[in-house]
């Protein structure tokens, strides 16, 4: 049923944002066919669960419609959003009241700080993007501060940065990070060995991090993002944040079900059995690839809580998105692969059209500095309506 619904989805969405002339025809002449074939497919469902899909569908034709109206009447680069209705996707944000462990009750894997970042968050944050970064990739942090993470982005909404990093290998690495955690302010450093199996002492150091320093108040949006990655914020924003602002316990992502569980000892995905059983099957039942991924702010303290609880798994992102989120009260996880991309010479080749962009997260592997550049030109270039209201005039090409 949920493939069927899904596939629906994707080809009105598809419709929408490719189509020319003919969209129209095609999203009307769905609405007719989708409800029959799946009420026969369903014969034997609740039938008010169905009723439920079947709306849900309807009213996605029916944003789609509506937006592909507006394309037709403005243009390429419409919005369907106007800047006050931004706003409440962030302020209006409910809040979450449980009872928590306390902050001093870690995990038995907490490591240490060595760099508290303690000035990062001051007042209210709208997007904190917590990136995880190696010693050695300046490069990387100073592009990312540079496009798509500078504090002066938007007009009106605060966005803050976090890199995560391990310990440095030598002296002459750990003074370079002590003098650019002065500079800029945004390094957060603990004192596990940063190699390939220990990235999950940062899932670790960062949940702890926002309980002790990010969290008067939490900020309302997290955005986990690889340092050789670009987002675009206004894209993150209207295509993304508006999708999901109501949303509890949710995860958008490039979301997998039944992702295979690697047993290999000599694999560098290797999961022992001692830190996760072996299921049957051997899979993790929903997970992410956390290359970029965004969830609500106030879920962190309540994944710290959880975490204390939780055997440590040598992979970040199964350990942060399968097995401490399954922990959650209903876990959401909304599939946003169709506006990602892992292959740059696409990304490129969308940020350096005149059409509408696809990508709102693409690969900047290679020369850092360089890819960034342009994926920042291509981004200033691409700006819908809304994303004109939001940004800071500072900020746009002189």
């Amino acid at each position: 049923m949920f493939v069927i619904i899904w596939a629906c989805i994707l080809s009105i969405h598809y419709a929408y944002r490719k189509s020319g002339t003919d969209a129209l025809n095609k999203i009307s002449s769905t609405i007719n066919t989708i409800p029959k074939s799946l009420e026969k497919e369903n014969i034997h469902k609740d039938k008010a669960k169905v009723q439920k899909e079947l709306e849900e569908i309807k009213k996605e034709q029916e944003r789609e419609l509506k937006k592909e109206s507006i394309r037709k009447k403005e243009g390429e680069f419409y919005s369907t959003y106007k800047e006050d209705e931004v706003y409440k996707w962030f302020d209006e944000r409910s809040k979450r009241t449980e009872l928590l462990k306390d902050p001093s009750v870690q995990s038995s894997n907490q490591p240490k700080y060595l760099i508290k970042g303690g000035n990062i968050c001051k007042g209210k944050t709208d997007i904190l993007f917590y990136i995880h970064s190696k010693n050695s990739n300046e490069k990387n942090r100073k592009a990312i501060r540079q496009t798509y993470a500078h504090p002066e982005n938007f007009k009106k909404l605060t966005v803050r940065i976090v890199f995560i990093l391990g310990k440095g290998a030598n002296e002459e690495e750990k003074s370079k990070i002590i003098k650019e955690s002065e500079a800029h302010k945004d390094i957060v450093q603990t004192d596990f060995e940063d190699n390939q199996r220990n990235l999950s002492y940062k899932v670790l150091t960062f949940l702890q991090w926002v309980v002790d320093y990010c969290s008067s108040p939490v900020p309302r949006y997290i955005v986990k993002v690889d340092d050789d990655f670009f987002v675009n914020p206004f894209m993150l924003v209207e295509e993304f944040i508006s999708e999901v602002w109501e949303k509890e316990n949710f995860v958008a992502c490039h979301y997998k079900e039944n992702s295979h569980v690697v047993r290999t000892k000599t694999s560098k995905w290797n999961i022992p059995e001692s830190a996760y059983p072996i299921k049957d099957p051997d899979v993790f039942p929903k997970t992410c690839s956390g290359y970029t991924a965004i969830f609500p702010g106030d879920l962190v303290p309540v994944l710290r809580s959880i975490s204390v609880d939780t055997p440590f798994i040598p992979v970040d992102d199964a350990y942060l998105f399968s097995v401490m989120f399954e922990k959650l009260d209903n876990p959401q996880y909304k599939q946003i692969l169709e506006g990602m991309t892992l292959n740059k010479d696409m990304g490129l080749q969308d940020y350096s059209g005149n059409k509408r962009l696809q990508y709102m997260s693409v690969s900047a592997w290679g020369d850092i500095t360089e890819m960034m550049n342009i994926l920042w030109k291509g981004t200033m270039k691409h700006l819908t309506t809304l994303g004109k209201q939001l940004i800071n005039e500072k900020r746009l090409p002189k």
